[in-house]
């Protein structure tokens, strides 16, 4: 297992802790937040499972507390200014990259590498084209899985700051729509809620990944307007870049090398 930090000395006179944690807790997070001040210091922790343990200890009574009681503290001391807000990640395994196998074409394929007889051309060109179009379905829910991923880390670094998500993910998609006009809320090709995604299938991956670019550089510069904003603008992107580098395989291979990179180099 390794620790990633996700947001780092985000201040407490901006970050709203108790909607910050219902947020990761809702998306099944494994990890913790801590919450320090200068005589008080706390734990969220989110283990597999859905399940949160709390923790504190107050530097001037020199005493720890857990459960019921240091969660209904935590969020009253969080409620103060001056108080430091850290979020880690707990990454237990880099996920394999998922293989589909189609049994009808391997064993079309056994049968022609083992036959005596000549295979029709037709019979080649047709199983070839089965396996193509699995492949193109699988890199299509890689990519949504790859853009749910960074809409998600997107969505907590604006909750964190106390930020209408959604409003500004709902501007972000009608300023776009005259590009690419499924993105339009009204139209009910595109949605993201509830940590869900759901693309029209008419829509190609070139669309996508231009549309999702084109969101999000909207939405970073909302993460300009303060020096604390910028700051988590800082961590948000580094985010991005470490996602992006683990689908690079992925990105490369559907030539969207272009549309992530700008997310990546921001």
């Amino acid at each position: 297992m390794r620790i990633e930090p996700i947001h780092k000395k985000l201040s407490t006179s901006f970050v709203d802790v108790g909607k910050l944690i219902k947020h990761l807790y809702h998306y099944h997070f494994v990890g913790r937040i801590h919450i320090e001040f200068s005589d008080y210091e706390a734990e969220v922790i989110f283990r597999p499972g859905r399940s949160v343990h709390v923790r504190q200890f107050d530097h001037q009574t020199k005493t720890f507390d857990n459960g019921e009681k240091a969660l209904k503290d935590l969020l009253a001391r969080s409620r103060e200014p001056h108080g430091q807000v850290n979020v880690f990640e707990y990454i237990f395994k880099e996920r394999p990259a998922r293989v589909y196998v189609d049994e009808h074409i391997s064993a079309s394929a056994r049968r022609m590498a083992y036959s005596r007889t000549d295979t029709n051309a037709s019979e080649i060109i047709s199983s070839q084209r089965q396996r193509d179009e699995i492949s193109r379905m699988r890199d299509r829910a890689e990519l949504k899985e790859l853009i749910l991923e960074l809409l998600k880390n997107a969505e907590m670094a604006f909750i964190a700051q106390r930020l209408d998500f959604e409003r500004i993910f709902s501007n972000a998609c009608s300023l776009v729509a005259e590009r690419y006009p499924f993105v339009d809320p009204t139209k009910k090709e595109f949605e993201f809620a509830d940590s869900r995604l759901y693309v029209s299938e008419r829509i190609s991956a070139t669309q996508l990944a231009n549309a999702i670019s084109a969101i999000l550089l909207h939405m970073f510069c909302k993460l300009q307007q303060s020096a604390e904003l910028k700051k988590l603008l800082g961590f948000t992107t580094h985010r991005f870049r470490t996602v992006i580098s683990r689908r690079r395989a992925l990105i490369d291979r559907m030539l969207l090398t272009r549309q992530f990179e700008k997310l990546a180099d921001y």
